[in-house]
This record gives C-alpha cells, structure tokens and sequence, in this order.
C-alpha cells in the first residue's frame, strides 16, 4: 500500500495531543504501513508534493478538520479514502460514520482497506461538507461557543451557549428544494446527511449513500421545548412533530444580513444566500463496515 498521510490538529479536541500522532504511526507500523504526518495547519496541504502518492489520509482532529481535508481531497478531485481518529469537540461526522476511538483500531481499518463511498455536498461558493449545514438559532450559539470552553468541555461547551440565550429568534425561512419553493418559520434550519447524529441512531435513519440530504426545520416556540424536538427526532418514526422535513438533492435558500452558516461545525462568514448540490458517494471512507 502507499504511504499513510495522519494529518494532526493539536489544536482540536480536550485534551493535549502531543503523543498521538506517534503512537497513531507505530500502530500503522505494526501493520507494516509506511506513514507520514503533517501537522496542522490545513493551510500546509495545498502545498504538498504529490499528494496522490498517499494510499490513505488519517485525520487526527474534529469535524472542521475532517472538513477542510475533505475540501482538499474535492477540490483536486482526488480519490484517496479517509479515516479519522476523532479528537474534535463534537465529533459528528466520525461518530456517524461509527469511527473507531483508539489509535490500533484506526490503525487496523486502515490495514482492512475496507471503503465505503458517502455523499457530500457542495456549496455553488466552493465549499463543501457531509454531516451538515446550521442556520438560525442553533448556528448562532454554536459560532458563539468560544474556541478555549469548547476545549475544555467539548460539546458541553455547546449546550452553556444554548442556555445562554433561552429566547428562541423566529425566522422566516425561505428556500427550495430540487427547484420547488417553501416559506417556513422556525428558528433553526439544517440541510443533515444522517439522521445518526452525535452517534445516536434514529428510527428514521436513512442511508448516508442515497443521493439525498434532509432538510430539517425547527417549529419549537420555546427554549424548554427543545429536549421533546430532539426526542421527536430521534424516536418517532413518522415525521417528527416539532420539525418540518423536506428531502432533496439539490437546495437554495436566502440569508439574513447578519446570518451565520455553520458546515460541519465551523462558522463560515459572508453568505447572503445559499445554493448546494449533493454529490453522490462523493468521498470514500474507511470503515468497520
């Protein structure tokens, strides 16, 4: 097999990262992989010699790491799967994808080979995602989690941001979906490629290869209300009671002047309006099945 890329971010996650790398290399090692490690900076990848030489890249970080590699890997059209050892603050994509959490065991899946190939999705500005895209109320607060409490507590630092502002802004959403338009009030959208998650599997689960993302609206009027949301997601097989759902494969909507879009977790400013397009098993993953 060709050389192993572990792209690092020490930055992400909890906890000092300072070993991990390491210890990730010689369990590839034990597999008699070859490897390499580039430490984040993402800026640092462009500039990487050959880039399709590597077999595999193991990302060592958070959703906004794993992100920015699959920005990479999409924007040179290259086909090199991924696997992530997840170290980030909310880690949804590797729990969706049910990544394993030790360095041998992601050292194992990457000796496997075994790949499977998910959809993702990109943004008509050039960026692209595969968990899921945030606006509204729920963006807002997670742009506003400050980098150091969300090292400290993780996705704790998340749910201290929502009780922070327990006075729910409505908006008046207006989008499309594969080309037919919608008015809905709410004050959260997502445009979600699993229903798994934060590792939770939900009754309705649908396929991460399908060709299709959901479009999922919050209707809730009251902070209090959001736990029965979230249980309606998550348990009921019918559409939930709290959300209004549309599913397609490709999305337009128009943005408040002051709107933050959250991809995969990270903030990305300067959007007045929003175009994406899924792409079919656009990225292929290692995985344990």
């Amino acid at each position: 097999m060709n050389p192993v890329l572990i792209v690092e971010n020490p930055a992400a996650g909890r906890r000092r990262r300072t070993r991990v790398a390491a210890k990730l290399a010689r369990e590839l090692g034990h597999f008699k992989l070859r490897s390499e490690t580039l430490t984040l900076g993402i800026r640092e990848l462009p500039s990487l010699t050959d880039p399709d030489r590597y077999g595999a890249f193991v990302v060592i970080g958070g959703d906004g790491t794993v992100r920015s590699v699959i920005q990479y890997l999409a924007g040179l059209q290259l086909d090199i799967p991924i696997a992530i050892l997840s170290r980030g603050s909310g880690n949804i994509i590797a729990k969706s994808l049910r990544m394993p959490r030790s360095a041998h065991a992601v050292a194992r899946l990457v000796h496997r080979g075994k790949t499977k190939a998910i959809d993702i999705a990109k943004l008509d500005s050039g960026e692209y995602f595969m968990a899921a895209l945030a606006i509204g109320y729920i963006g807002t607060r997670v742009a506003a989690t400050p980098q150091a409490v969300k090292k400290l507590l993780g996705f704790g630092g998340y749910l201290i941001s929502f009780a922070q502002q327990r006075r729910l802004p409505i908006h008046s959403f207006i989008f499309s979906v594969d080309g037919t338009e919608h008015a809905v009030t709410g004050h959260s959208l997502f445009i979600i490629n699993t229903t798994r998650l934060f590792g939770m599997h939900a009754r309705r689960s649908t396929g991460m290869d399908d060709g299709v993302y959901e479009l999922a609206i919050t209707v809730n009027k009251t902070f209090w209300s959001i736990p029965r949301a979230i249980t309606d997601f998550y348990v009921r097989k019918k559409a939930p009671r709290q959300l209004v759902l549309f599913r397609g494969k490709r999305f337009t909507m128009r943005c408040d002047d002051h709107a933050t879009i959250i991809l995969d977790g990270e903030s990305i400013p300067g959007h007045r309006s929003v175009a994406l397009t899924v792409i079919p098993r656009g990225q292929r993953f290692l995985m344990q099945r």
